[in-house]
């Protein structure tokens, strides 16, 4: 490599680290992914307690991360034991509202409580040992990316610019440097499988330079063996590294022992005398060595994480119970599900940061899903040109193919993953992430046509620039908006922030025991008109009368004329990001309020719009000094959207069956009374299985207090009849039981067929969704 690649190359690193730690001192700690779950491992150990352990029935803070193998953990514990971190669950100060993995118009993103901080870096106790942990993290990551240019450099010899390229694109993938930047067992994960994928790739050459395969005397045997014997333990040692670091690695496994038999057959088909049976029987041996040497090590070292899994969770990787902790979606997944939540997959490995739910801009996605499509398609040029050409050697090869073997098998284990819990995400890809940036940037390079040859270590570089671009400016532009108060610091400044009108109230909210806590000063209400399915904009402006020892949360309330909830936003004042005992008396904020209307309420109807303030943990609730204890704002005409059908809408069942209106003959009954509900169903293909509607009314953890079951129209049409463009009026007369106590429940309506396998939504952006849909609720009172 010449010196300008390796001037690039330090460049990289440099910049790299100089992002990472912007992430890593950026970002509030707990609001990286998992890691309000992974330093409470480290923080157990460093506290000389040992490894937590997976209970479904008291998780801990560790939840499901206390399933991961140690090695991550252990490490940054030894970083960090001499940091007094007493106050961790102090400092572990949860969001109890927050929208944890849902990108929301408004905020309440956050995962803890932040207090202000007096002094920049003024860190000490936990917030000190998570930022050295998330720097020592940093490193790891540089590791990687220095990696990922070896890897390059083997599988495109004398082709430094996409090395370099390669190198550089991994360094600034925008959720890349922010997971280095953070407490996670990826960060280790990942330079482990590249420092082994390097090994892999290069594992021929080495053979070739350093070893002739002869057989014709006993020296030669003793040393190829022991040569090759030290790389086969090399690579033992890392894979048990691996597999105590986490269970992703064990992907690697078949990849390390495709390598050595493959390199091993090589070698003997290649031999002059293959055909002898003492060249095949040493040959045999000799792999059978290399393979007990490399996995024996293996299972030397990490052997005894899996010895205790047995032990407590009665499975070698005690999934069993990580499952049963982290949660699994209500049913397997069937493919067609998986690819319609590609968006939020690849969202999640460009860059959706802070608990899955801060996203980067739209068109920094468009553009590269673009370029990864672009991508493939010059992977698959350039090995029709290399097919064509018949230049490359099988040793030329086996480095591409095994590091696409490790991406295809990585993949595939995360799909069977995703099928039974909710594990989309990207960057759960990130163990081959070292493949799979060398060959994207492969894929660039090989669709610029060859004619252009000059111009495609220009284009690589303009990708990296604009990849860095878009990391370097993301902790300042994106990640710290995100986590800042807006704080107003005068009433004068109020009527200019804002280009809406302002509705003064002044309305003060009282204690049981009198004592002022909050006043609301005003409002802004961009409009008094909504449709099903749109969104209620309100803007609160709160101002503390006092200082407050009790944290009060905001509720915003929209009910309809039967005082049913129909919409409502509940958080923390600052939009999740300020709890009352954080505020001084006159501080004074603006917050920015969306409130989704479901597409399913029943309309047309009046709303009320109230607000007010109540603790999460006890319920109370402030009130006026008239005895409210809610703020009116103001009415709001709820309309249907027009249609030849009551509540007209649009639900679709798989494609089979689109449910596209209803009725209720009321929303308000008594126990042992029915509901009549009539549901209007367009049919959107020919059916081969007869679906039977199920109608529910369903209260407290999902118990059903009423149910109809049937073949549409009263069991007269079955679904097999159905033909595209049909509509079918069909009713479903509900009983409640007679002992339903009172209050508000969920109706809610689907399809199955004899096998009891639901239909599942899919919606607007393609994407399948929940196997049932809430229509509008109904009220249950002991009144006749």
């Amino acid at each position: 490599m010449s010196l300008r690649y390796q001037y690039l190359l330090a460049l990289v690193l440099l910049l790299f680290v100089a992002v990472g730690i912007t992430f890593a001192l950026t970002t509030p700690i707990f609001e990286a992914s998992d890691e309000l779950w992974h330093y409470p491992v480290v923080w157990k150990i460093a506290q000389g307690k040992g490894l937590p352990v997976l209970d479904p029935n008291e998780p801990g803070p560790w939840r499901q991360e206390a399933g991961q193998p140690p090695l991550y953990y252990y490490i940054m514990a030894l970083a960090t034991s001499w940091i007094d971190t007493s106050d961790m669950h102090s400092v572990r100060w949860l969001n109890p509202h927050v929208d944890n993995g849902v990108v929301t118009m408004d905020g309440n993103v956050n995962m803890a409580i932040h207090p202000p901080r007096h002094k920049f870096l003024s860190y000490s106790g936990t917030e000190l040992a998570m930022r050295l942990i998330r720097i020592l993290s940093v490193f790891f990551g540089a590791g990687t990316v220095y990696l990922t240019y070896r890897i390059a450099q083997v599988l495109m010899p004398g082709h430094s610019s996409l090395a370099v390229g390669a190198a550089a694109i991994l360094a600034f993938t925008p959720m890349y440097a922010f997971i280095s930047g953070s407490i996670n067992n990826d960060n280790l994960a990942m330079l482990i499988a590249s420092a082994i994928m390097l090994i892999v790739s290069s594992a021929r050459k080495f053979e070739e330079e350093n070893a002739k395969l002869r057989f014709t005397i006993r020296r030669d045997l003793y040393r190829l063996t022991g040569h090759i014997s030290t790389l086969h333990i090399l690579l033992g040692v890392l894979l048990g590294l691996g597999a105590l670091t986490k269970l992703s690695l064990l992907t690697l496994f078949p990849i390390v022992g495709l390598s050595i038999t493959y390199s091993k057959i090589l070698d003997w088909w290649n031999h002059p005398n293959r055909n002898h049976f003492k060249v095949c029987f040493l040959h045999a041996l000799l792999l059978l060595s290399q393979l007990v040497v490399t996995f024996g090590t293996a299972i030397a070292i990490s052997g005894w994480w899996f010895q205790r899994n047995l032990r407590l969770y009665g499975s070698l990787t005690g999934i069993n119970v990580f499952v049963e902790v982290l949660g699994k979606r209500s049913h397997p997944a069937p493919l067609a599900q998986l690819w319609s939540e590609r968006l939020g997959f690849m969202q999640s490995y460009w860059g959706l940061f802070g608990a899955v739910n801060v996203p980067l801009p739209q068109w920094v996605y468009t553009t590269l899903n673009t370029l990864s499509i672009l991508s493939i398609v010059g992977l698959i040029m350039f090995l029709v040109r290399k097919l064509k050409e018949g230049g490359w050697k099988t040793d030329q090869w086996l480095p591409l193919v095994f590091n696409a073997t490790f991406v295809c098998i990585v993949i595939a284990s995360l799909i069977q993953w995703a099928t039974d819990t909710w594990s989309s995400q990207g960057r759960l890809a990130f163990t081959a992430i070292q493949s799979i940036t060398v060959l994207f940037t492969l894929g660039i390079y090989s669709v610029i046509p060859s004619g252009s040859y000059n111009l495609r270590p220009l284009i690589i570089a303009s990708l990296a620039v604009f990849m860095f671009a878009i990391s370097a400016i993301t902790p300042h532009l994106i990640i710290a908006p995100t986590y800042t108060v807006r704080e107003l610091h005068n009433l004068e400044g109020l009527p200019t922030f804002t280009s809406q009108k302002i509705s003064w109230r002044s309305t003060d909210l009282f204690t049981k025991a009198g004592n002022a806590q909050m006043r609301l000063l005003g409002y802004t209400l961009p409009s008094s008109y909504v449709l099903p399915g749109e969104s209620v904009e309100l803007t609160l402006y709160w101002t503390a009368i006092t200082k407050m020892t009790d944290n009060w949360s905001v509720f915003i309330h929209l009910t309809d004329q039967n005082d049913i909830v129909v919409a409502q936003r509940d958080t923390y004042p600052g939009i999740g990001l300020l709890p009352t005992s954080l505020m001084k008396p006159g501080m004074t904020i603006a917050d920015r309020y969306i409130i989704p209307i479901p597409n399913t309420v029943s309309a047309p109807t009046e709303l009320s719009l109230t607000v007010g303030l109540y603790n999460f943990e006890t319920g109370e609730r402030l009130h006026q000094r008239e005895g409210d204890n809610n703020i009116h704002i103001d009415k709001l005409k709820l309309d249907a959207h027009p249609g030849r059908f009551p509540n007209s809408l649009s639900v679709n069942f798989q494609n089979r069956i689109e449910l596209i209106g209803y009725d209720t003959d009321t929303q308000v009954i008594a126990p042992g009374q029915n509901v009549n509900l009539t549901l209007y169903w367009l049919c959107q293909k020919n059916m081969r299985r007869d679906y039977t509607v199920f109608a529910q009314i369903r209260g407290e953890g999902n118990q059903v207090w009423g149910q109809h079951d049937s073949w549409p129209e009263a069991g007269s049409y079955p679904t097999t009849s159905c033909k595209p463009g049909d509509i079918v009026k069909d009713v479903h007369p509900i009983d409640l039981a007679s002992n339903t106590p009172p209050g508000i429940y969920n109706l809610q309506i689907g399809l199955y067929d004899d096998t009891g396998t639901r239909l599942q939504r899919i919606n607007s952006e393609g994407r399948w969704i929940e196997n049932y849909v809430s229509l509008n609720r109904i009220k249950v009172t002991m009144e006749q």
